[in-house]
């Protein structure tokens, strides 16, 4: 009897393991299916997202200053491997001619039939390179055109981004480091900016003048170059009523009324570079004073006869966007939005990585899944 009865109670126990066995199963089979559901977007093994991951070191993204992120930007360790370091090794401190550079951009217009030019100083590389990381897949860095003032930046972007194009100028006078808007040493290089884009223009270069405190969610040049019959595309500035345009986000066709008002807008910043040439970078500079307002004044008056139409804010978005309610923000559709209406590089670095608009890591490297969310339409717009 009593060796029935441990018989039974055996029995008895392996069925409640079985049962718990079989639970412990179900359980797990559904929590993978749930996790499954979760996962990005999948990439095709050749995308260029999927290359930059697998060369790129996995750590998590720090809280680390500004200054920080762009040392590590500089430091060489970047998210291509080094087969073009030999050949960048023989071209540093060489900077490039206007010459060369105007030859570079009749050969990057051939793609879109528009070159999307940016001048940076290395204060702003961070941007670049976030910038960079959140287009990778848009099939447009080919059409990028870096200009900057120094070497190191130069070669440090075009050794980690093999797609874009950088140039080098030597120009005296430029202010490195931080520059904030409307200060002396911002609008120093904004006076050289103009004077730059002048010589593309009269190239014949059909230009896309971007800053890199931008998020961008498509690629808009498909849309932007089936206009016709127009000189100048703008972006009004938000709660000025329509009456000022954004400088960041101007494209400009090279026609002979684009021409001749451009060549006007040097002339004023030239003469304005002659005003505050001895004023110290960090000093402001009288907000009536700049590239944008003068550009404005020039478009409202219609100089040259020139024609305009205007980029809409709920698709080309500035600022304002981030301080919407959140009623008036999803009536918008943006293809871009600008972080401006801010000061200071870290405090535009929070805003965007609050909102999921930052695509850095702290080793300068690509934020591949937070790319992959902005492609499927899961972030923040």
């Amino acid at each position: 009897m009593e060796r029935w009865r441990v018989t039974f109670h055996r029995i008895i126990s392996c069925k409640f393991v079985c049962i718990f066995l079989i639970l412990v199963c179900l359980l797990l089979k559904s929590i993978s299916k749930n996790t499954n559901l979760i996962q990005p977007k999948s990439v095709p093994e050749n995308s260029n997202l999927v290359q930059l991951e697998n060369r790129q070191l996995h750590q998590k993204d720090l809280d680390v200053s500004f200054s920080q992120l762009r040392n590590a930007c500089l430091s060489g360790k970047g998210l291509l491997l080094d087969e073009r370091r030999n050949y960048m090794s023989t071209n540093r401190m060489q900077y490039n001619t206007m010459d060369e550079t105007v030859n570079v951009a009749r050969v990057v217009q051939k793609y879109y039939n528009i070159v999307l030019v940016s001048v940076i100083n290395n204060a702003y590389l961070p941007f670049a390179y976030s910038w960079l990381c959140n287009t990778a897949e848009m099939d447009i860095h080919k059409s990028v055109l870096i200009i900057t003032f120094d070497t190191t930046t130069r070669d440090n972007l075009i050794t980690n981004w093999d797609k874009i194009n950088v140039i080098a100028l030597d120009i005296d006078d430029i202010p490195g480091g931080d520059q904030m808007y409307s200060r002396s040493g911002y609008v120093k290089i904004m006076i050289r900016r103009t004077h730059i884009m002048y010589s593309l223009l009269q190239a014949d270069i059909n230009l896309f003048l971007l800053e890199f405190d931008y998020v961008w969610f498509s690629n808009p040049l498909p849309e932007l170059n089936g206009m016709s019959e127009i000189d100048i595309l703008i972006n009004p500035v938000s709660t000025t009523n329509e009456t000022v345009s954004n400088g960041g986000l101007i494209i400009i066709y090279a026609t002979e009324r684009s021409k001749f008002l451009w060549k006007k807008l040097t002339e004023m910043m030239i003469d304005l570079g002659k005003r505050i040439k001895k004023i110290a970078d960090h000093t402001r500079v009288s907000g009536y004073e700049n590239d944008q307002v003068y550009f404005s004044k020039l478009v409202r008056k219609r100089y040259g006869n020139i024609r305009t139409r205007q980029l809409p804010l709920d698709r080309y978005a500035d600022g304002v966007w981030y301080m919407l309610n959140d009623s008036d923000r999803r009536n918008t559709k943006p293809v871009m939005i600008s972080n401006n209406f801010i000061e200071g590089n870290m405090n535009k670095m929070k805003r965007a990585k609050l909102w999921k608009h930052w695509f850095l890591l702290a080793n300068c490297t690509c934020d591949i899944q937070n790319v992959l969310k902005i492609q499927s339409g899961a972030t923040n717009r």
